[in-house]
């Protein structure tokens, strides 16, 4: 089964936007936890301080504008590896 475009060469723009929207869901999945979870919840308790959400909610902004990117754009890295090592 080809997944490539015209010449065979290339990725189909179907393929190519899955591969976008799961990088862009792993990316979110990675960027989310640190700022929530731990700067909101178990520093609090390793460091003794209340948590600032306000600095936790400028965190995730930061971490989720370059997570999903860096995600998408692996995802389609990562397809390409895959398939010059013909898997």
């Amino acid at each position: 089964m080809s997944t490539g475009g015209a010449k065979g060469g290339g990725s189909s723009g179907k393929l190519v936007g899955i591969m976008l929207v799961e990088g862009g869901i792993i990316g979110f999945l990675f960027a989310f936890p640190d700022p929530i979870i731990y700067s909101g919840f178990f520093s609090s308790f390793l460091n003794g301080y209340t948590p600032n959400w306000q600095s936790n909610y400028s965190l995730l902004a930061a971490y989720l504008t370059s997570g999903i990117p860096a995600g998408a754009i692996a995802g389609v890295l990562a397809n390409r590896i895959a398939r010059a090592l013909g898997q």
